[in-house]
């Protein structure tokens, strides 16, 4: 059923935004749009259309209810429980099972924004899209989701352990050279610099750029092998589009066996780091984060203890 005659169908019903409860006060919620006032923290009958957002409120305890079809990133798989309800797509709601769930909050990103009116309809809209993915987005999101659910202290004892993570992956990594960022997709190969959706390796985490001609280009700068041999960074940092999304074909690691690669230093120091499927998937979610600093970290360990 398309989505306009969806919306008139649910405008002629009720909606009821704030929380039952009255046990607790009121709180603010900062989003996109702007601060957005629930009488009460929420329950778990809420509805998530980002996996970013998944991935924090899974981490401060939460398992939602409203849940879209095909979650790909593994540690989000259980999130799917006998009473769940699937409410469509990152990219489109279903409207009919959204009704259903009769959802204490909305929780969006910006794949979802453009539906924004019609899911105001069915209940009130956290809209968490923001100016890319660092180390600063990720704590904001677990304070502001942390407020949603009443989940402050667990939200506070969450960003501790993210800061105490990036202190020691800094630690380890901000002297060992420069570093290229790539996204394999099939055969094409895009290079992410530091104002790109990967840039928060370079700002954050503490990696010196090897390609300075820089890109704001949220799909990357697209490279050649030519072009990575030239440049001969002495680390490679991968992220493997093809497989995160489980598309068929060769996977990075095929793509990127040939002799141009094997002949710069990334390759021969074995200096070659894939980063896991969530960095793409769930980017800026606290269990990303730290699954990535610690992968980084441990990589470079692993390097220097060859």
């Amino acid at each position: 059923m398309k989505l306009n005659k969806l919306f008139l169908k649910f405008c002629a019903s009720a909606v009821v935004f704030a929380s039952a409860s009255v046990a607790h006060a009121a709180v603010e919620v900062e989003t996109a749009r702007g601060p957005v006032t629930f009488e009460a923290p929420v329950g778990a009958n809420v509805a998530i259309y980002d996996n970013a957002a998944l991935d924090t409120v899974t981490a401060l305890g939460v398992m939602p209810k409203g849940i879209t079809t095909n979650i790909l990133v593994d540690y989000l798989k259980d999130v799917k429980q006998g009473d769940s309800i699937e409410v469509g797509t990152l990219f489109e709601p279903d409207l009919e099972s959204l009704n259903r769930l009769k959802p204490e909050a909305i929780v969006i990103r910006g794949r979802m924004a453009p539906n924004f009116n019609i899911l105001s309809k069915l209940g009130p809209v956290v809209d968490v899209t923001n100016t890319g993915v660092s180390v600063d987005n990720s704590q904001k999101l677990l304070v502001e989701m942390g407020k949603l659910f009443g989940k402050e202290e667990r939200a506070a004892e969450l960003q501790e352990n993210l800061v105490k993570e990036l202190e020691l992956t800094k630690e380890i990594v901000q002297d060992q050279g420069k570093a290229l960022m790539i996204m394999v997709n099939g055969t094409k190969i895009a290079s992410f610099g530091t104002q790109s959706r990967f840039g928060y390796l370079f700002n954050d985490f503490g990696w010196e750029a090897a390609d300075k001609n820089d890109s704001a280009a949220r799909h990357g700068q697209p490279v050649s092998f030519e072009f990575i041999r030239k440049l001969d960074p002495e680390w490679l940092i991968v992220m493997d589009r093809s497989s995160a999304i489980q598309a068929k074909g060769e996977n990075a690691r095929a793509v990127l066996d040939n002799a141009l690669l094997k002949d710069t230093q990334a390759f021969k120091n074995d200096r070659i780091i894939y980063l896991d499927a969530s960095s793409y998937l769930a980017s800026g979610g606290y269990q990303q984060m730290m699954v990535e600093l610690q992968l980084l970290r441990e990589a470079v360990q692993k390097a220097h203890a060859k």
